[in-house]
């Protein structure tokens, strides 16, 4: 072997020296490494578990959160309606009320136009009755009392009044 330039005592020694070193490293450092290793694999899982957690929790957060969000849009839409409702209800009833006091005042002021008619036809027969009655007492004379003249005039236009009204619900 020296011929070819390895020295046996060398070799030996050598090997020796790397077992040595290789029981030495597989004892005191092989065994920390791999434990380190370990270690460091254990934390990216369990990093990566609680990162899988909390996207979980996220999801469902936001799953929550949109749910009570269409719940609160949907009570929203709700208000909103009942509001409109309501707002209608409200219109109805002034609508109605504006229509019964039309009706009223309408209706008051029907009968106030009849009365203050039934008073121009009033006060137009007492007018007729006195100038009927100065006509007669020129055309006659005093002959006939005050009285008696003016129940035939009376008399007169209550026939007349029976008789258009009778003839103005032909």
């Amino acid at each position: 072997m020296e011929a070819i330039g390895i020295n046996l005592n060398f070799l030996i020694s050598y090997i020796i020296n790397f077992v040595i070193i290789l029981f030495l490293l597989a004892r005191f450092v092989w065994n920390p490494i791999m434990n380190l290793l370990d270690q460091r694999r254990q934390r990216i899982q369990d990093s990566l578990a609680e990162a899988e957690r909390i996207s979980k929790e996220a999801a469902q957060e936001r799953a929550a959160f949109q749910a009570q969000l269409a719940e609160e849009r949907q009570r929203n839409a709700a208000q909103l309606a009942e509001a409109a409702k309501q707002g209608q209800q409200v219109r109805e009833e002034i609508i109605s009320a504006a229509q019964r006091e039309r009706d009223q005042i309408l209706t008051n002021a029907q009968r106030e136009a009849e009365g203050v008619r039934e008073q121009a036809i009033t006060d137009a027969r007492r007018d007729i009755v006195d100038l009927a009655i100065q006509a007669a007492q020129r055309v006659v004379g005093a002959s006939m009392d005050e009285t008696r003249q003016r129940q035939l005039v009376n008399d007169f236009l209550n026939r007349e009044l029976e008789l258009r009204r009778t003839g103005d619900s032909r």
